[in-house]
């Protein structure tokens, strides 16, 4: 991304927004609910943070942004997030009727302190797959639906009753790739995290019940991403009755320090690490009966 210019005011005395401050706007209004600033960094690697944080300042004193502090039994966060405000919404919003106007704005100051750790988390996922394109030109990411992204409550209506931390849709090359992201704190275990497995597996059959997305294996693999090395141990043996393709388990230090196609990925039956767009393995099905004959 290019550098931004330096500070400019209008008339008003406001600053005028550079394309690097459009961009910020325009995470927030798309992509993220909140984001850190160490965070904003990632999408600029040839600013230093120093011009990100004065880019920052700006846009809170001019009204575009808002900052919110973790709440006192949570200051071990040690870190402030950055949201759009009312009218860094206006200024990308076309309608000024638009409900995301003030819905979007509450939602962010609202957002549970207790989920904060989770959501810095996905963030950083998400991040992740958002910007491998700097290191693979013959990657796209088509797109990625969030946790909070009301399609999952149609397609719970639907019968998918799962809501992951993320759906990935990517292409490497002429192949293309959906992986559904858990970002793993530990917070299920045991019967919960059964139930779970055994909803991603029943949408990865062709039974017992059709889907209106066909999200039919091996169409998609199940990503966890395990906050300790020790819990992404742990999951692999939970894995064991279900395919070796579909759930794969890595710790957050592995997945933070390599590439996103890096092989830091390990499956249930095998030690070997596998990088993300290793070819999907077919589960092995019994041939279809023959037809009756003809009378």
């Amino acid at each position: 991304m290019a550098p931004t210019p330096s500070a400019r005011t209008n008339k008003s005395g406001e600053p005028e927004l550079q394309p690097d401050d459009f961009e910020i706007l325009r995470l927030l209004n798309q992509d993220f609910l909140l984001l850190t600033s160490e965070q904003i960094c990632q999408f600029f690697p040839k600013r230093s943070r120093r011009a990100i944080d004065g880019r920052l300042q700006k846009l809170i004193k001019a009204g575009y942004l808002s900052l919110r502090h973790p709440g006192e039994l949570f200051l071990k966060l040690n870190r402030p997030s950055y949201y759009l405000a009312t009218k860094g919404i206006r200024i990308l919003c076309t309608d000024p009727s638009h409900k995301e106007l003030h819905l979007r704005p509450q939602r962010s100051r609202d957002f549970s302190d207790t989920a904060l750790p989770h959501l810095f988390l996905t963030n950083m996922v998400q991040i992740k797959f958002q910007i491998a394109g700097n290191e693979y030109p013959d990657y796209r990411l088509e797109s990625w639906i969030q946790q909070y992204d009301p399609v999952w409550t149609r397609l719970n209506r639907d019968g998918f009753h799962l809501r992951p931390d993320g759906l990935a849709k990517v292409w490497k090359g002429d192949r293309r790739f959906l992986y559904f992201v858990e970002a793993d704190r530990g917070t299920y275990r045991g019967k919960h995290l059964e139930k779970r497995l055994t909803l991603y597996a029943r949408q990865a059959s062709k039974a017992p019940h059709p889907n209106p997305f066909e999200f039919k294996h091996p169409r998609f693999r199940v990503l966890f991403i395990a906050e300790t090395a020790n819990r992404a141990t742990r999951l692999l043996k939970t894995f064991s009755p279900y395919h070796p393709d579909l759930f794969w388990a890595t710790s957050w230090a592995q997945f933070s320090r390599g590439s996103l196609f890096h092989p830091h990925w390990r499956t249930c039956d095998s030690t070997m690490l596998h990088a993300l767009d290793e070819p999907y393995q077919l589960p092995l099905e019994l041939p279809e009966p023959p037809p009756p004959p003809e009378p």
